[in-house]
């Protein structure tokens, strides 16, 4: 064997040992994490050890694995089997459409976990993203190719943001266009909100050429606009009051800052009062009016996380209270939270304690939403006399900074996520009493009635 070859037989040894290594540390974060932590409830020493790069997996109870079973598909699809011999090959067949579904499932939870404990719940994933990191800053590499919409780039000054592809809006809007059909026969008047992204309508060398979100934004408004839906599109308030886009969203996150969220409450306030008959007091919105605790280099954002602390420098995130007396009453029924009080009870703090780059989301402290979206979220405002109507906001997770504050100028507002919601919301409508709908996307979704998590499914 020549020296070549021995190295090429050692070579591979060497990549089978890793490999197998790599195996066995998933094997045992996966089994530690779902025998011992969720299933026995264990907490010591070396449950702790396994997760050491992760505090959190060491939590019984905290997060969703996908790795949680349901209950069995027979209970979830009862049937009675036909008796008699010409019922028996109908019986048999009963059987098919549950058991395909539920291997269905259980494949994707499957899948799901695996992609999981071989991705973000790696052992050592945070060093080898850092060093992968690195060496793309090394190289200057801030490329994203018209195929890599998913790509994290920097347009400067550590400000992140991905490329959003043409979509082609037209199911979107009439999707709205047929909800808004449907609330008109209740009476209920319906406004959709478009929220601005991270690219600006006026920044040159980015629309319609390496990002479409604006593009597919305008063509949504306008179609809309022409079914006779009222849109209020964000965007043209943040050019008329010559607002710094960029300022309005966090460096490393998707999402915009909580400040940006209290002017989009006020914005929202002053059109329903112009439009639709409402007497919000507007004074409710004006940034003087609250107190901000700022947690300095607190948060690392979803961008951020993706390029790590190697390309990304965490931002500030602020709490903020109001001035001015309140009283309100919040329930989440996916947490059983019902809680009443002041402004404190939308946040969930015990996120902010300890800062943690990788394994927390301080956004997730609006709302309670760190681990999890929540499908109903209900406030009523106790310092408002009440009118028995509420307003119903149907958004996505840029609501999180919006309705606590919208809460403020309203006697009652509900919210929605139709990516958890598993109800029919057109049965939802019908069981409350609501004086207005208004969606509140910072996306566009893909309209499809299969999966009942699409966000343009009003049905």
């Amino acid at each position: 064997m020549s020296r070549t070859d021995k190295v090429h037989a050692l070579l591979t040894r060497m990549l089978v040992l890793l490999l197998v290594l790599f195996m066995l540390l998933i094997g045992l974060r996966f089994g530690t994490r779902f025998l011992l932590i969720n299933h026995l409830g264990m907490d010591n020493t070396f449950t702790r050890l396994v997760m050491w790069d992760n505090h959190q997996l060491a939590r019984p109870g905290l997060l969703q694995d996908n790795a949680q079973t349901s209950q069995n598909w027979w209970e979830r699809y009862p049937f009675t089997v036909p008796t008699g011999q010409s019922t028996r090959l109908a019986g048999f067949l009963a059987w098919i459409d549950p058991l395909q579904d539920y291997i269905k499932r259980a494949w994707g939870k499957v899948a799901n976990t695996v992609e999981l404990y071989t991705n973000e719940h790696l052992m050592f994933r945070q060093y080898i993203a850092e060093s992968a990191n690195q060496y793309d800053k090394l190289i200057g590499w801030n490329l994203a190719g018209y195929t890599e919409y998913n790509n994290v780039v920097e347009l400067g000054n550590g400000y992140l943001t991905t490329f959003s592809n043409w979509f082609d809006v037209r199911e979107n809007a009439e999707a709205v266009a047929d909800f808004k059909t449907y609330l008109d026969g209740r009476g209920i008047p319906l406004m959709f909100v478009q929220l601005p992204n991270k690219i600006s309508r006026l920044q040159e060398g980015f629309n319609n050429f390496v990002d479409y979100y604006n593009n597919n934004a305008n063509r949504l408004v306008q179609t809309m606009r022409e079914k006779g839906v009222s849109v209020l599109d964000l965007r043209d308030n943040v050019e008329a009051q010559r607002l710094n886009h960029q300022a309005l969203f966090f460096n490393t996150d998707h999402h915009w800052l909580p400040q940006t969220g209290l002017w989009a409450a006020g914005e929202i306030s002053k059109t329903l009062n112009e439009h639709f008959g409402y007497q919000i007091n507007l004074e409710r919105f004006q940034p003087e009016n609250y107190e901000y605790t700022l947690y300095e280099d607190y948060f690392l954002g979803s961008l951020g996380k993706k390029v790590t602390l190697a390309r990304a420098k965490p931002d500030d995130f602020s709490l903020i209270h109001p001035k001015f007396p309140v009283d309100l009453r919040l329930r989440i029924p996916a947490i059983n939270l019902d809680a009443t009080g002041n402004f404190d009870i939308m946040y969930d703090t015990s996120v902010l304690k300890e800062k943690d780059y990788y394994h927390t989301d301080s956004y997730g402290a609006y709302l309670h939403t760190t681990q999890e979206m929540h499908a109903l979220v209900q406030i009523d405002n106790n310092m408002i006399p009440p009118t028995g109507k509420r307003m119903l906001l149907i958004g996505d997770s840029f609501s999180y900074t919006i309705l606590p504050f919208l809460s403020l100028g309203l006697d009652a507002v509900d919210f929605l996520d139709l990516r958890v919601f598993d109800g029919s919301l057109r049965g939802f409508l019908e069981e409350g009493d609501y004086d207005i709908v208004v969606l509140c996307y910072s996306s566009l979704f893909k309209v499809e009635y299969d999966s009942h998590t699409s966000m343009y499914d009003f049905r």
